[in-house]
């Protein structure tokens, strides 16, 4: 199964789905950020979106936050990471991450 779209190089909405899907289960079931975004990126067989998902790591790690390192990348939308900056600021970083991960279910149905 091919992840990116060769025109844009973006991410398809399933392989968003499955990320934000196990990356919210991830938090959820208490693993700290980053153990949770270590399994993440060691699950990744994908060796692009692997580098793009080091990429954020590294950039949370020196002190971005996580939805300005997912814009950085400039391989997500806009709603992506608007979405978790709203995550974020109210403290439910587990809810938009929920909430991306079922928009994503929808559009690929």
């Amino acid at each position: 199964m091919m992840t990116w779209n060769n025109e844009t190089r973006d991410i398809k909405d399933g392989k968003k789905e499955s990320l934000f899907s196990e990356l919210h289960s991830l938090l959820s079931s208490g693993l700290d950020f980053g153990r949770s975004f270590c399994l993440l990126i060691e699950g990744e067989n994908d060796k692009r979106l692997k580098r793009v998902l080091e990429s954020i790591y590294a950039s949370v790690v020196k002190g971005q936050t996580l939805w300005e390192s997912f814009a950085a990348g400039k391989r997500f939308s806009a709603l992506d990471y608007g979405v978790l900056r709203i995550g974020e600021e109210t403290g439910r970083v587990d809810e938009s991450l929920r909430f991306l991960a079922d928009y994503y279910h929808k559009r690929v149905e």
